[in-house]
């Protein structure tokens, strides 16, 4: 920089231009229209059958469906083993067992293939590892007897233990469905 003295009011200090852009509906400016667009609207076209839905969703909400539907169809199937517990995407609810859900639905006239369940898959209680006490030991330290056998313990008590259950992504078999 060199040692010109330029006050706030000269024209030196700035000058005014023109920009092109858009402006949208809440009154900000964009220099490009896609953005001024999407910020000023509630709705845009469904990408897939062009009927309005939200602007967060690039599908409307019958494409959205289609496409769930779709999806869990092309999952593998498999039949309930008595243990799993039974998720229904639709409902967004687990039964101890398909039993439940089918009374479930024959309950509220519910589609039995609308519910859409997914066999679940087992959440095991996590085992204890000498890494889980690297910020509390002594670098390059080993952990103590004491601290190696009750880890030990702890791990055998809780080894295979259920804590609690996920939709997996194996859908429940279409025999069972038909029971």
């Amino acid at each position: 920089m060199n040692d010109e003295m330029i006050m706030f009011d000269s024209p030196q200090a700035a000058h005014p231009c023109l920009h092109q852009g858009w402006h949208s509906r809440d009154g900000y400016f964009y220099p490009d229209e896609r953005t001024a667009r999407y910020t000023g609207c509630t709705h845009r076209p469904c990408e897939e059958c062009g009927a309005p839905t939200l602007k967060t969703y690039p599908h409307c909400e019958a494409c959205r469906s289609e496409r769930e539907r779709a999806r869990y169809e092309a999952r593998p199937e498999a039949p309930w083993d008595g243990k799993q517990m039974v998720y229904s995407e639709t409902l967004d609810r687990y039964y101890p067992n398909p039993d439940e859900a089918w009374e479930e639905a024959d309950d509220e006239g519910i589609d039995l293939a609308s519910m859409r369940l997914v066999l679940c898959d087992p959440l095991y209680a996590r085992q204890l590892d000498v890494d889980d006490f690297a910020d509390e030991m002594p670098e390059d330290g080993d952990a103590p007897d004491e601290l190696v056998a009750a880890m030990n313990a702890f791990n055998s008590a809780v080894s295979g233990l259920i804590l609690s259950w996920y939709p997996g992504k194996t859908r429940l078999g279409a025999e069972e469905a038909q029971d």
